[in-house]
């Protein structure tokens, strides 16, 4: 019986693993090109936040949701750049270009 528990609950895992879907992409300054560290990623829903991370060192970020909705966007912010609101690709990498901001 205790095998049996087991089993299903291994089942369970990966079949909840696998139902996810991913929002993965990279950000980036507009005019350089070069990757941006540490970025706040937010996935925004119906203009609320859903979910969050950072860019990783190779300005790399993942975000594992259970389904992608149509008008899901991504907002990403950063000290010294505006902030900068993407849709979602579906099925693609998303890619946020971000502008610096001028100091005074």
């Amino acid at each position: 019986m205790k095998k049996i528990i087991v089993l299903f609950t291994i089942l369970f895992v990966a079949f909840h693993a696998f139902a996810q879907e991913k929002i993965s992409g990279y950000v980036e300054d507009s005019l350089t090109h070069n990757r941006l560290t540490n970025v706040s990623v937010t996935l925004l829903r119906n203009g609320k936040p859903l979910k969050f991370t950072r860019s990783k060192g190779d300005g790399t970020f993942l975000i594992p949701i259970a389904q992608k909705q149509t008008g899901d966007m991504l907002q990403a912010s950063y000290m010294g750049y505006k902030k900068q609101k993407t849709a979602v690709s579906s099925g693609k990498e998303t890619i946020i270009s971000m502008a610096s901001t001028a100091f005074v």
